[in-house]
């Protein structure tokens, strides 16, 4: 009997898998630091006897971001930021003194343009409010101003992010910030207004710690689990070969010769085929989602029922970015499968590991194209 099992995982079949390939990862939430330089144009003040304007030297700025991207390339985040500015000089006095400080609290709206490789333009707008405080700005008049006021604000950004691996990317981007209607007040009891702009260069890193089982797309369609199919039986009748048998030889007037039968032809054993498994990962990734998973148990309790065998695992990667860096992802998804195999007690040994990046994909595509098939690991019992 002839047995061939394959087993694929794909998301409730062939043809819904396909159609759910879109642009961008579901890459989930992150959590984002970055540090930069901060420049802010003149601030003018207007109060009562007041109007004269601030000058600020360049000053300090930093960031901490938690948020989520999804595969539509969107990416609401929640930003909290200080910046820091010294006062150069008030309306060009001699020896003005005072900081200008400012925490805010903002919502983004971020759209990542994809561009099939590890580094992605994006720009985004935000709003929220900052708690400006001005120490000991001075002279505004014949007083100074120690206060703080909470504004509304207004951001826009454009930046660059390169991922480096699945977990970690960098950024640089540039952050414009105004904030309305700042209203303070003088040591002499003068209420003054002030508007303020901010202009800050930002670099930093993005941590991405979603549960991979829970990453979507094509660029990260997750294939899920199908069942294993077998071939149907062929009757051993039919696979047996015909046996010709000679007809007996004429009786003879004195003596009869009897000839035995000959032995009944047994049909040969089939040689065993033994399984084959894909396990399939989204698309610039290399960590084994929970189904992938199931399926390399799977793999793992064959070999462990089999007679002593080797493992040889094939990476494989879809023809979207450079031919160099999916050699390199093939490899880093076999090893993610040895290391499974082996944390389910098959020896390192009894392993082999190959990567072949986009050289035979599953699915024939023209370059740069996303095919989920294409993204996978061919395990082989030998």
């Amino acid at each position: 009997m002839t047995v061939s099992i394959l087993i694929v995982s794909s998301m409730a079949g062939t043809a819904m898998a396909q159609d759910a390939v879109t642009p961008a990862g579901d890459d989930g939430f992150y959590l984002g630091a970055g540090i930069g330089g901060n420049l802010v144009p003149d601030i003018d003040l207007d109060g009562s006897g007041i109007n004269t304007a601030v000058s600020m030297a360049p000053g300090v700025a930093g960031t901490v971001t938690f948020g989520h991207r999804f595969a539509n390339g969107l990416r609401p985040e929640l930003e909290m930021t200080y910046r820091r500015n010294e006062v150069d000089n008030v309306n060009g006095t001699v020896g003005s003194t005072g900081t200008v400080s400012s925490w805010s609290t903002i919502t983004n709206i971020i759209y990542d343009l994809e561009t099939g490789n590890n580094l992605r333009p994006y720009v985004g707008v935000g709003a929220g409010v900052s708690m400006v405080s001005m120490d000991s700005v001075s002279p505004v008049g014949n007083t100074r101003i120690d206060d703080l006021s909470v504004s509304p604000l207004l951001q826009g950004i454009a930046g660059l992010s390169y991922r480096f691996v699945d977990e970690l990317e960098g950024f640089a981007d540039y952050r414009y910030v105004t904030t309305f209607e700042g209203e303070f007040r003088s040591d002499a009891a003068t209420d003054i207004n002030a508007d303020m702009d901010s202009h800050t260069v930002m670099l930093g890193m993005r941590w991405y710690f979603n549960d991979p089982g829970k990453i979507s797309s094509a660029r990260d369609v997750t294939p899920s689990l199908a069942s294993a199919e077998s071939e149907g039986d062929e009757p051993a009748a039919a696979m047996a070969p015909a046996v010709a048998t000679q007809p007996p030889p004429e009786p003879q007037p004195v003596q009869v010769v009897e000839t035995a039968p000959e032995p009944e032809a047994q049909p040969e054993p089939e040689p065993r085929v033994l399984p084959q498994f894909l396990v399939f990962f989204g698309f610039d990734k290399s960590v084994l989602t929970p189904e992938a998973l199931d399926i390399i148990r799977i793999a793992a309790k064959s070999a462990e029922e089999g007679q002593p065998i080797r493992i040889d695992a094939t990476g494989h990667a879809d023809r979207s970015g450079s031919s160099t860096y999916n050699q390199a992802l093939s490899v880093r998804r076999a090893e993610a499968v040895r290391t499974a195999l082996v944390s389910m007690g098959i020896a390192a040994t009894d392993i082999s590991i190959t990567g072949k990046g986009e050289a035979s994909p599953l699915v024939k595509t023209a370059d740069g194209v996303r095919e989920a098939q294409n993204r996978r690991v061919e395990i082989v019992l030998n």
